[in-house]
């Protein structure tokens, strides 16, 4: 039972911080000594439980905790309740639809819904992507404190003038990137949010630029926007 609650222990203080943590960091916020910290952190690892984001020794969490989320949830769950959703989305504007959560300096797709088309965005569930630059990570930061964007910002190196327009996107609650964050892609993202207000997810919606074009007023982003007000309708959503 010890060991089980320092594996509980360690996974909630990464869980809960904002950026990677180090060993170190992790050891000082649990109290627990840095070899036993260690260990289980390679263990974790093994499991895939945690990943190592970059080639520095710190740690996020890992895409396996998404899926254990996803294949243990109920009826209240984002991604269960969601999924008719996207297949509803995906069928009406033809393109791959997508839910998307913040993980350290990560998005993470917890759902999605193929494009049928021939030529198509393929987002798969579990898939990890950095956040920006991207419409779906623009929306996922509005809720970050300056201090984190700052962090961020800084870490991937972006211009300082992105700044912006990650504050346009918090203030309209969605984003639309064409060619931008890869050639021949255009995507739309809109907020998922709680009951307070809080961005807790990103519905996306993105397809081949030469046939996908999306604009603010448009049919395709009303009915994106309409389906993250849907899902966001829902009370006592959880990952």
């Amino acid at each position: 039972m010890q060991a089980l609650e320092r594996i509980m222990a360690l996974l909630e203080v990464v869980a809960d911080s904002p950026t990677p943590l180090s060993a170190t960091s992790i050891a000082e916020l649990t109290d627990y000594p840095l070899s036993t910290v260690s260990r289980l952190l390679h263990q974790l690892t093994d499991a895939e439980l945690l990943v190592r984001p970059t080639s520095e020794p710190t740690y996020i969490l890992g895409s396996r905790i998404i899926e254990l989320a996803r294949r243990g949830s109920d009826r209240f769950n984002l991604p269960v309740f969601a999924q008719p959703l996207l297949d509803n989305l995906r069928d009406s504007v033809g393109e791959t639809v997508s839910l998307h959560v913040k993980t350290g300096d990560l998005r993470v797709c917890i759902a999605s819904a193929q494009s049928r088309q021939p030529v198509a965005r393929i987002v798969s569930v579990g898939q990890t992507n950095a956040l920006l630059p991207s419409a779906t990570g623009e929306v996922l930061l509005a809720s970050s404190v300056p201090r984190e964007l700052d962090e961020l910002l800084a870490s991937q190196g972006v211009a300082d003038g992105y700044r912006s327009r990650l504050d346009a996107a918090r203030e309209r609650g969605w984003s639309i990137m064409s060619d931008e964050a890869s050639v021949g892609l255009t995507a739309i993202a809109v907020g998922i949010t709680d009951s307070h207000g809080t961005t807790i997810a990103a519905l996306s919606c993105s397809g081949p630029s030469v046939r996908f074009a999306v604009e603010e007023g448009s049919d395709t982003f009303e009915r994106v926007v309409a389906t993250a007000r849907e899902i966001s309708g829902v009370r006592a959503l959880s990952l």
